[in-house]
């Protein structure tokens, strides 16, 4: 008797704690990140969920991160969140903390799912095949903030590209109406 009760308790212990991390994730998941832009307007800018759930925990490698060995990476990566228009969001020595963490955290899930997959079907490929699938996976997770700052580059070239002729037009036609150039460029921009 003593040991069902122990188990109950177990089983509610993990059933809150499951509980809490799904209002954690849910919670970010609805989060949404404004940047200001230079005129005053505030234009919203999403990270992606993983990035959000991981955020909180870049802090604890600002000492790994601030060494001088990633002095070329840091400014790097704060050159191309510039350019990507996410400078108010994310700094290079959170992009940085989230190249590591993200195979640390996505690996163990990744693991934990191919784990579970292989146990469930012990005679497919899947199984046989599992630790290539996992260094994939960890290689694809190490990779996958880079791949989304330079999506995030390109997204922003092609707004920039597509609005610059409206852009200039309005500009001509405000200084051409009597407007001075800064003042039309405040207006339009």
């Amino acid at each position: 008797m003593n040991d069902h009760v122990l188990l109950f308790a177990t089983m509610c212990a993990w059933a809150s704690c499951a509980a809490g991390l799904a209002w954690y994730c849910l919670h970010i998941a609805r989060q949404i990140t404004y940047v200001t832009l230079a005129d005053g307007r505030r234009q919203e800018r999403k990270l992606p969920l993983l990035f959000r759930l991981l955020l909180p925990f870049a802090p604890n490698l600002d000492r790994l991160v601030a060494r001088p060995h990633f002095e070329r990476a840091r400014a790097a990566a704060d050159r191309q969140l510039v350019a990507a228009g996410f400078e108010g969001l994310l700094n290079g020595r959170e992009l940085l903390a989230l190249k590591i963490l993200t195979p640390l955290a996505g690996g163990a899930f990744w693991l934990a799912t191919l784990k579970l997959l292989a146990a469930f079907s012990p005679a497919s490929g899947l199984a046989a095949n599992a630790s290539l699938l996992f260094l994939l996976g960890l290689a694809f997770l190490y990779l996958y903030p880079l791949l989304w700052l330079k999506r995030a580059l390109s997204r922003r070239h092609n707004a920039i590209t597509r609005d610059l002729p409206f852009v200039l037009d309005l500009l001509t036609l405000s200084v051409e109406a009597g407007m001075d150039f800064m003042s039309a460029l405040q207006r339009n921009c």
